[in-house]
């Protein structure tokens, strides 16, 4: 694992940092005065000092707006050097990542193609296999070219990781194992009850615990008695073989079923007797006096009943159509007003309806009325109320008070 200082110059700028493997003649400047490396890019500037710079450094100086500063001179120009860099390329280097092991020596002008100054990540194994590199996962990690590999392939926490369980889950080694791992449904684990060493699949646990597991603590079978007896499973054949207690316990369940069982018989003559009373009640009504309502060709049915204490008696209601006007009919079994003691009377009546927001008002139409007599001589009798101008509207109008309706 290295700093990240890559390849072999400072950052982006500066010169070379690499020695010459014979020092080139005197006549020749190598080294910038900025940044004390083999000249890179050489530039000639003009100043007294006459002094050649790296082409970065030069750029450097004139970004910051500076003086030279080996003369002070604040404006001056430069020009790239082509010469002396043609030169100086010809020259033998050491590779700058000899004390790490590289036995590279090479034309200056090799000296970039050697330490591969490209650092896209499909490039990043070429070249010096001393020079260090960042982990292209992300990791933020600095390895020699020699090493990244093996760091990306097998030890990086970030690289590319599938789940080896289940084999379908993808995501970085570290959130596989230290996440997904404590969720995955063929994960290995161990019975919690520590009855064997073989791991589970975790998916199968829950069964494993619930009906296999020898050491898993479960009721007797005769709970439901009374045994209130709680053991491992591995145990409780053992423990069934007391049929003396279980005996015990069993006739006292038949005894409280027995009880309970008399009093459902009990329960069951008592509502015989309430059928037989309902069944005589119902004889009774069959033999009251039937009515039908025909409303739009349906009948209703309903009966009255002739009682000298009751003066009168009200039809289920009904409407005229559907979403209609709500009506019933009142009955006067014995009569009423000049027919009372000889007639029946009837009435119909209007009441308050859930529709009569959308309706006319007030109510015309016509009602015809049918009582069927009975005797089998077919002497029925029929009325048709008219519901026209003639009638008041205290009988046709709406009715707006539940308590009243119109008739």
């Amino acid at each position: 694992r290295f700093s990240p200082v890559p390849y072999g110059w400072i950052g982006d700028r500066g010169g070379y940092d690499c020695k010459f493997v014979e020092p080139p003649p005197a006549a020749f400047q190598t080294d910038c005065p900025i940044c004390l490396h083999v000249l890179r890019e050489p530039c000639v500037i003009s100043c007294p000092c006459g002094q050649k710079i790296c082409r970065q450094c030069v750029e450097q100086i004139k970004e910051d707006d500076k003086p030279c500063p080996l003369c002070n001179k604040t404006d001056f120009t430069y020009l790239r050097d082509y010469g002396l860099e043609r030169s100086l390329g010809e020259f033998e280097v050491w590779c700058s990542h000899k004390k790490e092991g590289c036995i590279w020596t090479g034309k200056l002008g090799e000296y970039e193609q050697h330490l591969h100054q490209n650092r896209s990540p499909e490039n990043q194994l070429t070249g010096c296999q001393f020079v260090a590199v960042e982990c292209e996962h992300g990791c933020g990690e600095w390895f020699q070219r020699h090493h990244i590999a093996s760091h990306q392939n097998q030890h990086c926490t970030k690289r590319p990781y599938s789940c080896k369980y289940c084999q379908k889950f993808e995501a970085t080694y570290k959130y596989v194992t230290t996440c997904h791992y404590y969720e995955c449904d063929n994960f290995p684990v161990t019975c919690p009850n520590k009855c064997r060493k073989d791991p589970f699949k975790r998916h199968a646990l829950y069964k494993h615990v619930k009906d296999e597991c020898p050491l898993t603590e479960i009721d007797c079978p005769l709970h439901y008695a009374g045994c209130e007896v709680r053991l491992p499973r591995k145990d409780m054949p053992e423990h069934m073989t007391d049929t003396a207690t279980h005996l015990t316990l069993l006739a006292t369940v038949i005894q409280s079923l027995l009880k309970e069982n008399h009093e459902l018989r009990k329960q069951n003559e008592l509502l015989k007797d309430k059928q037989n009373a309902t069944e005589k009640e119902v004889e009774i009504l069959k033999e009251t006096l039937p009515m039908k309502l025909m409303v739009g060709g349906f009948p209703v049915d309903f009966h009255v009943k002739y009682d000298k204490d009751k003066e009168k008696n009200y039809s289920p209601s009904f409407y005229t159509h559907s979403s209609g006007y709500q009506m019933r009919i009142q009955s006067y079994p014995n009569g009423c007003k000049t027919g009372k003691g000889t007639r029946v009377s009837l009435f119909t009546q209007l009441m308050q309806g859930p529709y009569d927001d959308h309706l006319k008002w007030p109510f015309r139409g016509e009602i015809t009325v049918l009582i069927v007599n009975q005797a089998g001589n077919h002497c029925h009798a029929k009325k048709t109320f008219h519901y026209d101008d003639k009638i008041p509207d205290a009988s046709a109008g709406r009715v707006t008070n539940t308590d009243k309706s119109g008739g």
